[in-house]
């Protein structure tokens, strides 16, 4: 579904377009869910809000834990991020919030992850959403392979490192027939 998405927008915009919340999070540890207030270890921290982003025009401030998505739990920061570049720019998104041992609800209405930028400059925008995964071009010959028509265009999934994103997404290497 994730190189489903991103053949989508490919084919629709010639690039893909991924929502960004301009914030640097971090997963929520047994330790830190305790420190902060909020009842399990799950869910994402802020480390760090950027200035004249979505997330800093919401309102987020660092230290704050989402939890939720939309009503969707948040499971961690890896997640967090999938979530949010695979929502367009330009949604609105409901975050259930934690600040200071209390719940709140925000609402974000997500931005255009920049080509360059904060999140290039930093090292820690969204960009990783396809870190681990290995693609090559889609050749008449590997789509025969696969059982495809030779008219399918495309990539095919080589590889997906099991500590990914991507992985925990559900994306698996291509198998021949």
């Amino acid at each position: 579904n994730l190189a489903r998405h991103i053949m989508d927008e490919i084919l629709k915009k010639g690039k893909v377009v991924r929502g960004y919340l301009g914030a640097i999070v971090q997963n929520v540890t047994p330790a830190i869910a305790k420190q902060f207030g909020v009842p399990s270890a799950k869910g994402a921290l802020l480390g760090d809000v950027e200035s004249g982003t979505a997330a800093s025009e919401a309102g987020l401030k660092r230290g704050d834990i989402i939890t939720a998505i939309d009503g969707k739990p948040v499971e961690d920061a890896r997640r967090l991020r999938l979530r949010i570049s695979l929502t367009p720019p330009g949604t609105v998104v409901k975050l259930k919030v934690y600040r200071n041992r209390k719940p709140m609800e925000v609402s974000v209405k997500l931005r255009e992850l920049p080509e360059k930028g904060a999140a290039g400059q930093h090292g820690h925008g969204y960009q990783e959403t396809l870190d681990g995964v290995n693609v090559s071009e889609l050749t008449p010959q590997i789509a025969s392979q696969l059982g495809l028509s030779s008219s399918v265009f495309g990539v095919v999934v080589t590889g997906v490192d099991p500590n990914s994103a991507a992985y925990d997404a559900g994306l698996r290497s291509a198998e021949p027939r």
